[in-house]
C-alpha cells in the first residue's frame, strides 16, 4: 500500500505539539501574571471580615523583576516600605508590582491597607476596584486549571516522542 497511515505520527511531530502545548500554557501563565501586576490592587476578600483602609507608606529601596519573572512580562518594581501599625509604631513590608516605584524612594505615598480585625496580617495595594481583582482571580483559576491541563496533554506527546510509535507492518495495515 501507498501512503502514510493517518493513525500515527513520528517522533518529530510528537515532540512539536508538546512543544507547542507547553509553549500556549506558559503564555497564558505569563499573560495571567502580567495582569495581575499591573492591577497592582488588594484583590478580593468576600467571605473574609478585614478592616480596609487608607494609609501612607514611606519607600525605602526598590529591586527590578523581570523581564520574565513570577511577576509576568515586563520590568516590575518590589519596594520596601515602612507603614504605620494598628497599635503604634512601624512595620516594614514589600509593595508588590504597581504599588511603588523607584522615583518614589524617600517619599510618602498613599496605599489601601487591608487587615485582619487584630490590626496585624496586612496586605498593602492600590485604590483599584476590587471587581477587576476578582476577575483576574477567576481568570487566572481558568488559566491555570487550562496550563495543568496543556501540560498533562503535552507529557503524553513527550511519551510518545521519547517511546516512539510504531507502525504496524506492511501486512497488518489495511
Amino acid at each position: 500500500m501507498s501512503g502514510k497511515s493517518p493513525k500515527f505520527r513520528s517522533r518529530r511531530k510528537s515532540l512539536a505539539i508538546a512543544a507547542a502545548f507547553l509553549g500556549g500554557a506558559f503564555v497564558l501563565w505569563v499573560a495571567v501574571n502580567t495582569a495581575a501586576s499591573a492591577y497592582g490592587g488588594l484583590g478580593t476578600h468576600r467571605n473574609e471580615r478585614r478592616v480596609q483602609s487608607s494609609t501612607t507608606a514611606h519607600v525605602l529601596s526598590c529591586t527590578r523583576h523581570g523581564p520574565i519573572s513570577l511577576d509576568g512580562a515586563g520590568y516590575w518594581w518590589h519596594c520596601r516600605a515602612t507603614v504605620p501599625r494598628a497599635g503604634g509604631g512601624t512595620a516594614e513590608t514589600v509593595l508588590g508590582p504597581s504599588v511603588a516605584y523607584p522615583s518614589d524612594v524617600g517619599h510618602d505615598i498613599t496605599v489601601q491597607s487591608d487587615c485582619d480585625n487584630n490590626g496585624g496580617d496586612c496586605n498593602y495595594g492600590n485604590d483599584n476596584p476590587q471587581w477587576l481583582g476578582g476577575f483576574i482571580q477567576i481568570a487566572g483559576v481558568i488559566v491555570y486549571a487550562g496550563g495543568a491541563i496543556a501540560a498533562l496533554i503535552s507529557l503524553g506527546f513527550l511519551y510518545d516522542a521519547v517511546r516512539g510509535i510504531k507502525k504496524p507492518a506492511e501486512s497488518e495495515q489495511p
